[in-house]
């Protein structure tokens, strides 16, 4: 017996995605103040070393105080390379859920795999607009900064943050790409070198994690506030 099928109005809620979600970034952020709260004490650690270092071999004081500069300032940018590559798994992760939830709430037929994008982030904003009335225009406000950070993580994923090219003239023309990146971040968190460049100031992350908080909460609100078509059996 063939089943007759009919279309219903309804209104989707993701509360429980925003709630989880919005723990992540409590969770993130109490993480990132402790760990920027620490930096004073452990810089202070590492300065009596280095000038015990140099008290037990004065010959090679300004040697030492060279490689302690240079140290500081790589594990200080591991560190907020990692936190950066975090925010952004997490945006993410979180806009792959909410299009997963869509799709089962809406028995769509349109599936997330099927959308080919250049990353995760793209493809869903791809998806959400094919299923919606969501427009990426909506996030105008943010999306430069915010593709300007996605940026940089591929940067940071996938070239170590070293500049691309073989020959001096070709690196040099991904320095430039990327010093024109960084034009909206605020140049002076960064720390550009010949070959590489490193996050000095982890106010970057910070405001990296405000402006994906906007960014989802503009697109969870959109969509809680659209009525869909629902196809059902009947």
């Amino acid at each position: 017996m063939l089943r007759k099928k009919s279309q219903a109005e309804k209104t989707l809620d993701f509360d429980l995605l925003k709630k989880r979600f919005l723990l992540e970034i409590d969770y993130l952020t109490t993480y990132l103040n402790t760990l920027d709260s620490l930096k004073p004490k452990i810089t202070s650690q590492l300065e009596d070393k280095a000038y015990n270092k140099t008290l037990e071999n004065p010959e090679d004081e300004s040697l030492i105080h060279d490689m302690y500069e240079s140290e500081y300032k790589i594990i200080n940018s591991y560190q907020y390379h990692s936190q950066l590559t975090l925010v952004y798994s997490i945006y993410e992760s979180t806009l792959s859920d909410l299009c997963i939830q869509f799709q089962k709430e809406t028995n769509t037929k349109l599936l997330l795999i099927n959308i080919k994008g250049t990353g995760i982030s793209e493809t869903c904003l791809e998806y959400l607009r094919l299923v919606s009335s969501f427009k990426k225009e909506s996030l105008s406000a943010f999306w430069p900064k915010l593709n300007n950070y996605r940026l940089i993580r591929n940067r940071i994923a996938h070239q170590n943050s070293i500049f691309s090219g073989i020959t001096e003239e070709e690196i040099e023309i991904d320095k430039q790409k990327f010093i024109k990146l960084i034009e909206l971040l605020q140049k002076d968190r960064f720390e550009i070198t010949n070959r590489s460049f490193f996050i000095v100031n982890n106010q970057v992350n910070h405001d990296f994690i405000d402006i994906i908080k906007s960014v989802i909460e503009i697109i969870i609100s959109h969509l809680e506030n659209e009525t869909f078509l629902i196809e059902q059996e009947t």
